[in-house]
Order: C-alpha cells, then structure tokens, then sequence
C-alpha cells in the first residue's frame, strides 16, 4: 500500500500537498482588484483621520487611560466637554480601526462565514455598533426619564472608556497575529477574549457602585445587565456566527 502511494505521488505530484500547521490558518480568499482599491481607500480615510484628529486621540488616551481604574476621574470625563470630545474622538478612532481589522482578517480566513469583502464588512461592522449604540442612548434616555434621574445616561457614557480598552488592548493582539501569524490563531483568541472580559469586569463594578450609591436595588442592577448589556450582544454575536 505504502509503496503504491510512493508511486501515485511520484507520477501526479499536485495529488498530495502538505497540510499547513495549525498555528498558520490559510488564507481562503484572494482579493480581487476592487476589493484592494476599496480596502485601500478604507485604510487611507482612517490614516487622514488620525492625521486630523491624533491630539484628540493622544488626549482621550491620556484621560481614560487615568480613569480606568478611578471613578471619580470617570464622571470628571463626563462633566468636562473637552475630555468627553477627546474621549469620543478615541472612541470613534477605536470602532473604525477595529472594524477594519476584524473584516479584513474574517475576509481572508472567514471565521464568520458571510463571504463578504472587507468593505461590506467594515460597513456592516459600523453599522451594527452605531446600531448598538442607539439603542442603548435611547434605552438609558427612557430609563433615566421613568426613574427622574441622570444615572443611566452617566452609566452609559463610562462604557466607553472600558470599551475603548476592551478594543485597544484586543486589537493589540489582532495586529500583532496579522503580522506573525505562527503564533497561531488560539492564543491571540485567549488574549482578546481576557481584554473583553477584564474591561467589562471594571465596567461591572463601576456600574455597580454607581447604580448601588443612586439607591437603585441589587436586582434591578441584574435586570439592567441582562436586558441591556447581555442581551444584545449575545443575539448579535448569534445572528452573525450563524450568517
């Protein structure tokens, strides 16, 4: 049997390949002309944003980066219109850079199987997170105008700061496995899914006291993050691995 095959692979050599490692997943999809020029001119209006906006972005670094572990300089961001702007700017910067590198990576390697190129889904990724966003705007709207409070808005808004960690610090890992990619897919997946899970652990407890010192109960706390936080994401996340 052994010999046979010897014989097979010698007189058709393209019957046998070698498989790639498992660290290194192979790339699925060539781009073609015009998927290049749209990645491009993608890439190209994130770079001229950064150019236009970096000491915003240098800024919202530098203020959330000491908020994170502080809530006092957490509601300070939201009290100042110019360390929110910067914050907002960073957050935006964030959403549009991690955007395009999720849809490159699933539109060579389809790890959500949409088949879509970069383009449509960098859209389809903004789409879904300005989406996400308005939703929850107009949810904390409708919570603070039925409960005559501010807390929800407040509540709202220091989600970004752990969002923008929650991105920055993942998509340190992305970058880094595009461009090193023996390091395999696995570990990068481990490290972005701790970022996730630490910046929504600080998001967690600075809710927690926040909602805790507005005399709202422990149980509408849960309520809060299963309806609002949980919730969307997971139907999100169901609708898009199951495209």
């Amino acid at each position: 049997m052994l010999s046979d095959t010897l014989h097979i692979t010698r007189a058709w050599p393209e019957s046998y390949t070698v498989p790639l490692p498992d660290s290194i997943p192979a790339i699925k999809t060539v781009p073609t002309a015009t998927d290049s020029i749209a990645d491009f001119i993608i890439l190209t209006l994130i770079l001229l944003f950064f150019i236009l906006a970096y000491r915003r972005i240098v800024e919202g670094i530098y203020y959330t980066a000491g908020a994170v572990f502080n809530l006092k300089k957490l509601l300070i961001i939201e009290n100042q219109s110019n360390t929110k702007g910067s914050r907002d700017t960073l957050l935006l910067f964030s959403f549009l850079t991690a955007a395009f590198v999720l849809s490159d990576y699933n539109a060579r390697y389809h790890f959500i199987e949409n088949r879509l190129p970069v383009y449509l889904n960098f859209i389809f990724i903004l789409l879904i997170l300005g989406g996400y966003i308005l939703f929850k705007i107009v949810s904390c709207t409708l919570l603070d105008w039925v409960n005559h409070t501010s807390v929800f808005k407040t509540l709202h808004k220091i989600g970004y700061t752990y969002t923008i960690w929650g991105f920055l610090t993942g998509l340190a890992g992305l970058i880094v496995f595009l461009i090193f990619p023996q390091i395999g897919s696995g570990p990068v997946g481990i490290y972005t899914g701790i970022c996730a899970l630490a910046a929504f652990s600080l998001y967690f407890i600075r809710g927690y006291q926040l909602i805790i010192a507005n005399r709202f109960s422990h149980f509408f706390w849960i309520l809060y993050l299963c309806t609002f936080e949980f919730l969307p994401v997971l139907l999100t996340a169901f609708m898009a691995l199951s495209s």
